[in-house]
């Protein structure tokens, strides 16, 4: 009968490799949040951004009616509604936003319009969010992206179903 002395090394050599696996799987960044931005474009990020500036009017209303305005650092000048958004500190963005202003407010995402996207080349290091709203169709679709972007699923569609 043969003795299978290699058996207890493979056992050893697998199970290494296992908390190899493990550690590899816990150290990397997860991608946790995926917004579909229309087009079949979407935007991909490592965590639901807490820190937003938004360029677009349409935007920054949406944020406020899904109830995630504290995650708003600052504003296009164009926002005028609603009322509270005063609070918020303004950034230049139209017809070509100021880059460095922008990166002052270290934003985890930037909201656009497509006319602003087209026009303007944004630096990769400037995650940007950009949708159309020329219909119904595509508004309901924004609204519920914004929801996924912070966190406001159910809010964003029930936003959706009441309209």
């Amino acid at each position: 009968m043969k003795k299978h002395y290699w058996f207890p090394l493979v056992v050893l050599f697998l199970c290494s490799c296992q908390s190899h696996l493990q550690q590899l799987v816990e150290e990397a960044p997860l991608i946790s949040v995926q917004v579909p931005m229309g087009g079949g474009d979407t935007l991909i990020l490592s965590k639901s951004p807490t820190n937003i500036v938004s360029l677009a009017p349409n935007f920054t209303e949406i944020i406020y009616l899904l109830g995630a305005e504290d995650r708003l650092a600052a504003r296009s000048v164009t926002t005028t509604f609603p009322e509270k958004v005063y609070e918020l500190p303004e950034v230049n963005g139209y017809p070509f936003p100021e880059i460095e202003d922008l990166r002052s407010y270290k934003p985890e995402v930037v909201l656009v319009s497509p006319e602003v996207k087209a026009q303007y080349d944004f630096p990769d290091s400037l995650p940007i969010y950009s949708s159309l709203t020329d219909n119904l169709e595509q508004l309901y679709a924004s609204i519920r992206s914004l929801g996924v972007l912070t966190e406001h699923t159910e809010k964003a569609t029930s936003l959706v179903d009441s309209l």
